[in-house]
Order: structure tokens, then C-alpha cells, then sequence
């Protein structure tokens, strides 16, 4: 089952990547993904990491958490996952939740994007707790 959940993940990956969709804008991720086991958050990323992205067409990022010391992905809460950017507005949309959609804007040639997990409320703690994590996007003509 692990290895069938595996295959699905990738698969979703190619899809949402480009490898089988038309031109235009590409959707969110849906939330969220029941099939993956829950835990403590140890780490969040951004797939894919990196993206070179031409100006004028858009990529889908989505955030994946892992847990420690076994490095599984595990389920996370998209509705405590903020997105932000370094270049300015109307790139990222949705600005919360497991994944977002970038625009390339002619106005900038790299976009530093930023995911923040806001952790469950920790008994005794009076304070958020957050993981944050980033990718840069290189904009480029075509």
C-alpha cells in the first residue's frame, strides 16, 4: 500500500509539473491527502525546488511534511500553511493552504517564495510555534 501511495504521489507530481497538462494555468493541489499517515511535523519543503519558470506561465508549488527520525512524508493541516513572496503581489494564489499557484511576472528575473506551518498549539507554551521553509523560482524569456 506504502508503495502504491508512492506511485500516486509521483504521478501527481508529473501531472501538475507539466508532463501531461494543456497550456494555461494549472490548478491547486485538492486538499488534503487522507492517505498519508500523521505525526509530528518535523520539516516542511517545497516541491518542486527550484523551478525555472517562463514569463507569462505559471507552476503549481506544494508544501510536504516530514516527520523525524524515520524522514516519511506525513499528513499536514493545509489551512495552518501560508505562502508569501519576495517580488510582490498578485504571483501566488492561494495565499494559504498545501499548494499555490506562481505566475511569472516579466518584472522580475528571480522569486524567492516562502511556506509557514503554523504548529497545533503546544501545552504550556504561550507562543506560535512555525516552520518555515522557501524556494526561488528563476523567471526567464522564453
Amino acid at each position: 500500500m506504502k508503495y502504491l501511495s508512492v506511485l500516486l504521489l509521483i504521478l501527481a507530481m508529473l501531472f501538475l509539473t507539466g508532463c501531461f497538462l494543456e497550456p494555461g494555468v494549472p490548478e491547486p493541489e485538492p486538499e488534503p491527502n487522507p492517505g498519508l499517515p500523521t505525526g509530528i511535523v518535523h520539516s516542511i519543503v517545497i516541491e518542486p525546488s527550484n523551478p525555472t519558470v517562463v514569463v507569462g506561465e505559471s507552476v503549481v508549488l506544494m508544501v510536504h511534511a516530514y516527520n523525524y527520525p524515520e524522514i516519511e512524508e506525513i499528513y499536514i493541516d493545509g489551512d495552518k500553511i501560508t505562502w508569501s513572496d519576495s517580488c510582490g503581489e498578485d504571483v501566488l494564489d492561494p495565499l494559504t493552504g498545501l499548494s499555490t499557484v506562481y505566475t511569472a511576472n516579466s518584472e522580475y528575473d528571480v522569486s524567492n517564495i516562502k511556506a509557514c506551518y503554523e504548529w497545533p498549539e503546544v501545552e504550556g507554551c504561550p507562543f506560535p510555534q512555525y516552520l518555515r521553509t522557501g524556494t526561488t523560482i528563476y523567471v526567464v524569456e522564453e
